[in-house]
């Protein structure tokens, strides 16, 4: 803005520089200069007089409902949509006013410098003084207009705060829980498995601004799952979701009304807070996991202890006992039983891995003969070295991923198979050493258990 006011100043000097000094002049042509003058002088102040860009802008408040008169996660979208398409409204509509404000300032500063710049010069001041004069009031008219295009900025300042508060009222909407009923999430119960001892449950919303559809567990023993059943099909089991638009998360619940209890969704199980186990106390029953790098599951640093088995069933099968041992004697159908009472405890939702994570996992980012070296003896209880029998976990060298015993000890089941066969990997204390090659594997029937069969956990990474 200086550099252009400085090459105004510096035209208009040389401008005036180049002018002719006349002393004096007709009468008829003074009068008619001074008609002239007195004419632009005029236009100007019709301009200035014209230019009423601040006392025309209006900004309405904004009127917005109540807080008590937004009672549903719907109705505060439809909010929210409203506010935001008032914030875009007002700042395209402010820029265009300070746009148009800006233009007629500097409209009006440039006839107000032209009507300077062609004023005659008085016959009483000399060269320099008629010079200095034209700066001075040039200058001044440059000051003028910068106040005016101060006070155009100073529709955005104004502008900014009412978009603050509207970005207000759209965060208190975005942050406010919002309670869905029976009215707004439908629900169904599905038929009890009385071996894994659960109900399945579907829910899925009817209103369009959560987006729910889930598949849920509700592990219950048999006599309060008939109860359970009644009171479903009675009306009196309602599912309840808090929800926030701001936050992906939901919190899901099933309220009963004939007792008071509330199940609460943990991972994809219903469970009451009786159900669920203390940090520390599931970290006993779960032992240490280990995430794989770069993948999207973590597995057990060891193979599950007859402690833990122990603590989640309340006996143990193994026929080589031992707290720190790994446990024995327990078939696919078996584990699954455990994996069901471990994620009713806990509230997560702990598996066998695939082969495929299994076999990842026994590699440690590197492929080795044997999990975790070309040594067998570094890694691995077999025929040679066990005493017959099986050892502690850990008490060998771990893989490159922290995990121990996934060569010998005992073999592991994993997830994978058909209808009525599952896939044992890793081999056993007694196993010779060509059957405890890392992609050694052999099927068997769910009910196959025996004193070589085990396993270790693995979970999904949420």
């Amino acid at each position: 803005m200086i550099r252009s006011l400085l090459t105004t100043l510096v035209f208009c000097i040389c401008t005036i520089g180049a002018m002719p000094f006349v002393h004096a002049e007709p009468a008829e042509t003074e009068t008619a200069k001074e008609a002239e003058t007195a004419k632009e002088a005029e236009a100007v102040e019709a301009e200035v007089s014209r230019f009423e860009v601040f006392d025309e802008l209006d900004h309405k408040p904004v009127v917005t409902p109540r807080a008590q008169d937004i009672s549903s996660i719907d109705s505060a979208a439809k909010e929210i949509k409203r506010l935001s398409d008032l914030i875009l409204s007002k700042i395209n509509s402010s820029e265009k006013e300070i746009a148009n404000a800006r233009k007629q300032i500097q409209r009006r500063y440039t006839a107000q410098a032209e009507a300077v710049k062609r004023s005659p010069q008085d016959e009483f001041e000399t060269v320099a003084q008629f010079k200095t004069r034209k700066i001075q009031q040039l200058m001044e008219r440059a000051r003028e207009r910068d106040a005016d295009l101060a006070k155009a900025e100073a529709i955005r300042l104004v502008v900014q705060a009412e978009i603050e508060a509207l970005y207000l009222r759209i965060k208190s909407l975005d942050e406010r829980e919002y309670v869905l009923g029976g009215e707004s999430i439908a629900s169904e119960l599905g038929r009890y498995n009385a071996d894994l001892r659960r109900f399945p449950v579907r829910l899925h919303s009817k209103t369009r601004n959560v987006k729910l559809e889930l598949k849920g567990i509700i592990p219950l023993p048999v006599e309060q799952a008939k109860l359970f059943k009644q009171q479903w099909h009675a009306g009196s089991i309602k599912p309840e979701v808090k929800a926030r638009l701001g936050r992906n998360k939901l919190e899901l619940a099933l309220v009963n009304l004939a007792d008071n209890t509330r199940l609460t969704l943990h991972g994809s199980m219903f469970l009451t807070p009786e159900m669920l186990v203390s940090e520390e106390a599931a970290a006993k029953l779960i032992g240490e996991m280990i995430p794989i790098p770069d993948k999207d599951f973590e597995i057990g640093r060891t193979e599950v202890t007859q402690e833990q088995w122990q603590a989640v069933m309340g006996k143990n099968p193994s026929r080589y006992k031992g707290d720190n041992l790994p446990v024995d004697t327990v078939s696919w159908n078996d584990v699954q039983l455990y994996l069901s009472k471990l994620n009713e405890k806990t509230g997560k939702q702990y598996r066998l891995p695939s082969e495929a994570e299994w076999t990842l996992a026994c590699y440690g980012g590197k492929k080795t003969e044997y999990c975790g070296s070309d040594n067998i003896d570094a890694v691995a209880w077999y025929d040679d070295n066990s005493g017959g029998r099986p050892r502690p976990v850990a008490a060998k060298k771990a893989n490159a991923y922290g995990l121990y015993d996934m060569t010998g000890n005992v073999r592991e089941w994993v997830r994978d198979g058909d209808k009525y066969r599952r896939v044992l990997m890793g081999g056993a204390w007694f196993s010779p050493a060509e059957y405890l090659r890392a992609n050694n594997r052999r099927k068997y029937e769910q009910s196959y258990r025996d004193y070589d069969s085990g396993f270790r956990l693995a979970r999904t990474l949420p």
